[in-house]
């Protein structure tokens, strides 16, 4: 019994097909902006298109309302969070 165990496979998080930093940063957005987002990802390695949507106006609206400086520049948090966005959408396109 504990072989087979062994042997089955979890089903790898998209977030695991990121560098570190990237899926760190993601996981903390969506965690504090979109948990079901985040339980969508952590059970498919291959994001549909909705959810991929669904994660850029999540991320889009976390970079708005929170990173931007003052002057409108990105805060330190902001670039982390406009880079990991940009490996997000590299890694899984949102097809026209």
């Amino acid at each position: 019994m504990g072989e087979e165990l062994a042997g089955a496979s979890t089903p790898m998080s998209a977030l695991d097909k990121l560098d570190a930093e990237s899926a760190l940063v993601l996981r903390d957005v969506l965690t504090k902006c979109a948990p079901d987002l985040l339980a969508a990802l952590d059970v498919s390695d291959e994001p549909t298109r909705e959810v991929r949507e669904r994660v850029l106006e999540v991320v889009a609206d976390e970079f708005s309302d929170h990173v931007a400086g003052p002057d409108w520049e990105p805060t330190s948090w902001g670039k982390r969070v406009d880079d990991a966005l940009g490996w997000f959408l590299h890694r899984f396109p949102i097809e026209s």
